[in-house]
């Protein structure tokens, strides 16, 4: 069995979008994270997703909410300085676009999370 491995590449992004009283949607991102991405014998349906996030370099483009959100009523990043994934399994969806199924771990609490994803190519040795 061959597997191919690669790190996700640091021009890639991670996004997120939470609803925030019923009536507008608040848009931020993680600047600090790191991932893995593994492929046994070619067969992307049963590859796997790791990445390991840096719960303080959440930004939200408003300085204000971003220290709201990283303190205890929140992300509590001093107690749980890391959110964590795992896939669970991955669904084909086109040829590079994937469905990622997993668990998300934050402030010691585990929940399943779908990932809607896209590949943009492979770079052997960027």
């Amino acid at each position: 069995m061959s597997i191919e491995r690669w790190e996700i590449a640091s021009s890639s992004t991670i996004h997120f979008t939470v609803r925030h009283l019923l009536i507008s949607k608040v848009r931020g991102r993680f600047s600090r994270w790191s991932g893995t991405v593994q492929v046994p014998d070619d067969d992307w349906g049963r590859g796997s997703v790791d990445v390991v996030i840096d719960a303080s370099s959440i930004d939200t483009g408003i300085p204000q909410r971003d220290t709201d959100l990283r303190s205890a009523h929140f992300l509590d990043v001093e107690r749980y300085p890391v959110i964590t994934f795992r896939t669970l399994y991955v669904t084909a969806r086109q040829a590079d676009a994937f469905q990622i199924v997993g668990e998300l771990t934050m402030k010691g609490r585990v929940g399943a999370v779908i990932l809607e994803t896209e590949s943009s190519g492979v770079n052997p040795d960027a």
